[in-house]
């Protein structure tokens, strides 16, 4: 009988300490984020922008329907976060609570951009598919400097990417962009290519504190791992994603 209650005992604590947040967001989600302080950031498929904190309560919502669907969301930095508009062709950032503080429109050469992402300096990051680069502007929309084109690269034919993202790599800042076709193009802080892997594969990429990784076939692939074939990687708990219309974390 002992034995039994501390089993009792052991299944409890183990289903507490696994526990699974699971909300019903009603309508289907595009794309989901999770800051480094624990919040999810979800765009759905009507346009509008939610925010979760950590504990899964809805703590801000934002939608202009007159801006269309968001193409891309961006929280490097948690209390900014940032969403491109490429249908409208601007960038958006936010406050905290998801409220509209700041609007960089992309004109001229900016028009046809499809990737942006935030630089930890406090400007962004810009693909130019015209020419293959990757490019730096400051929140003028100005460009601070940019890459040499992926043309060294010989690839069959113009790179047409999804994600674009900035990371931190033992202190060192790396831009990661993803194509499904090509793989992984891993870019320095001076924007340019240092290398490809051609062999990655990706559903969507997270982030986890200072760390990042991918999601794969519903299985998160740590980066760790993803880069440097770590067998035994630290996992980080607490990433949301989405299925369907539901934004699920397990803890």
């Amino acid at each position: 009988m002992g034995k039994l209650i501390l089993l009792f005992f052991f299944l409890l604590f183990s289903s507490q300490t696994w526990a699974q947040i699971s909300i019903d967001l009603r309508i289907p989600a595009k794309e989901v984020q999770t800051d480094a302080l624990g919040n999810a950031f979800v765009i759905l498929e009507d346009g509008a922008i939610q925010k979760y904190n950590a504990q899964g309560v809805l703590v801000g919502h934002f939608r202009e329907s007159g801006w269309g669907i968001p193409s891309q969301l961006d929280v490097l930095n948690p209390l900014n976060p940032i969403v491109f508009y490429s249908g409208k062709g601007f960038l958006q950032e936010f406050d905290n609570n998801l409220t509209p503080i700041y609007q960089l429109p992309l004109e001229g050469g900016f028009t046809k951009a499809t990737l942006i992402a935030r630089s930890s300096d406090g400007n962004f990051w810009w693909y130019r598919e015209r020419d293959r680069t990757l490019v730096k502007i400051n929140r003028s929309g100005q460009i601070v400097f940019e890459g040499t084109s992926l043309d060294f690269l010989d690839l069959s034919q113009s790179p047409l990417p999804v994600f674009l993202f900035e990371t931190a790599e033992k202190n060192t800042i790396k831009v990661q962009m993803y194509d499904p076709q090509f793989g992984l193009f891993t870019f320095g802080a001076n924007a340019q290519c240092l290398l490809r892997r051609g062999e990655v594969r990706m559903d969507a990429w997270y982030r986890c504190g200072k760390s990042w990784g991918i999601w794969k076939e519903g299985k998160i692939i740590p980066a760790e791992t993803l880069l440097n074939s770590v067998n035994q990687p630290k996992i980080c708990r607490g990433i949301w994603k989405i299925s369907g219309s539901r934004l699920i974390k397990d803890e």
